[in-house]
């Protein structure tokens, strides 16, 4: 199934975009996390955020493209929008009322 000539470009256009942004916010946050590392923990271990933010991607990259290419974007989005949302709900409610943890909490 061909794509018109048009909407082939808009996507390109926005692929772009889209990975300029990525681009960018990756240097600022190898920039910040270095240095807000320098100032929490010293010299030793000041780099350890934004490596154990590059090992998690490394990771979580080869299993989320085998999900994609086997199921489809949009499953996987689905799949991930929940476990963030589950994982979200769960960490606050444990947090901010640890007393009332079992109780669901849908805002």
């Amino acid at each position: 199934m061909d794509q018109p000539l048009q909407h082939q470009w808009r996507n390109i256009i926005l692929l772009g975009a889209a990975y300029s942004l990525v681009v960018m916010m990756l240097g600022a946050h190898a920039t910040l996390a270095g240095l807000v590392g320098k100032i929490l923990g010293g010299d030793t271990l000041a780099t350890l955020p934004v490596a154990a933010v590059d090992l998690g991607m490394l990771i979580g990259v080869l299993p989320a493209s085998f999900i994609m290419n086997r199921w489809g974007r949009q499953v996987f989005l689905t799949m991930a929008v929940t476990c963030s949302n589950h994982h979200y709900h769960h960490h606050h409610e444990t947090q901010l009322m640890p007393h009332a943890a079992h109780h669901r909490l849908d805002f």
